[in-house]
């Protein structure tokens, strides 16, 4: 890791739980000034805090973390690293004042988007965007959905904080959400919601592990040949 830019080397380094952070500064003289700096430490709490909800997703080469601000009241921003180019991004923002707990998932759209989907502690609204525009360093948003949940779920917020993973049809403008049930954790449900009212629930069978999580992407299949011997 001695040739990676700096950034890179604090941003990797603030994903290690504090309970390592002693073996870490022992590794060589050059993490272990880094892991004392103001900078370093603020990220590293800010990681901390957001364990529980951190993503990371790639896409086109590129590595999106989904991260909170120390400095300003938790907010959560994300923030993207080119491989191609060996190069960290600036933090780029969402279309809507999220902080620490609220619910904050993001997923692929199509091969060269991102979508999120928000929803506010203790409110009952579900909010997606997608990007019209994204790159390392700007972003730009539109809303592509946004749902009253009231009608269709008491324990809204439950059932969203157990999910790790959504995708869209555009086609048929409705959005499919993995979760637990509202009110059994055992039970693993896909909640798919859309436009007009549209609600519909599919059990998606048990899981007595009622700490795990769902962790879903969208996939794109990609026109580029691959060769292969077996093609």
């Amino acid at each position: 890791m001695s040739d990676l830019p700096k950034e890179l080397v604090e941003e990797i380094l603030s994903k290690i739980p504090v309970t390592c952070m002693r073996s870490v500064r022992l590794t060589c003289k050059k993490w272990n000034a880094l892991s004392k700096t103001r900078s370093f430490v603020e990220k590293h709490i800010g990681e901390e805090t957001s364990r529980k909800s951190s993503v990371i997703m790639t896409m086109n080469q590129k590595v999106y973390l989904l991260g909170v601000s120390f400095k300003t009241r938790n907010k959560k921003f994300f923030i993207c690293f080119d491989f191609t180019e060996e190069r960290l991004g600036s933090r780029l923002s969402f279309p809507f004042d999220s902080y620490f707990e609220d619910i904050v998932i993001l997923s692929n759209f199509g091969e060269e988007q991102i979508a999120v989907l928000f929803k506010k502690w203790g409110k009952f609204e579900m909010k997606i965007w997608v990007t019209s525009k994204i790159n390392p360093t700007t972003v730009s948003w539109s809303k592509f959905l946004e749902v009253d949940m009231r009608p269709f779920i008491t324990g809204c917020n439950h059932v969203f904080t157990q999910s790790r993973g959504f995708f869209i049809d555009e086609e048929k403008k409705v959005v499919v959400v993995f979760g637990r049930h509202e009110f059994d954790d055992t039970r693993k449900i896909a909640y798919i919601i859309g436009e007009d009212g549209y609600f519909r629930k599919v059990d998606l069978g048990e899981d007595t592990n009622i700490f795990s999580h769902q962790h879903v992407r969208s996939y794109v299949p990609s026109s580029v040949h691959i060769n292969h011997p077996f093609c």
